[in-house]
This record gives structure tokens, sequence and C-alpha cells, in this order.
């Protein structure tokens, strides 16, 4: 979703 890691993205973009 974003240059995060996967998990971290998730956290903040869990709808992407």
């Amino acid at each position: 979703a974003t240059i995060f890691p996967g998990d971290f993205s998730r956290a903040l973009y869990p709808f992407l």
C-alpha cells in the first residue's frame, strides 16, 4: 500500500 513494510502499511492503510 505504501513504502512502509507490509505490517506497518496494513495498520495505517488496512483498506489498501
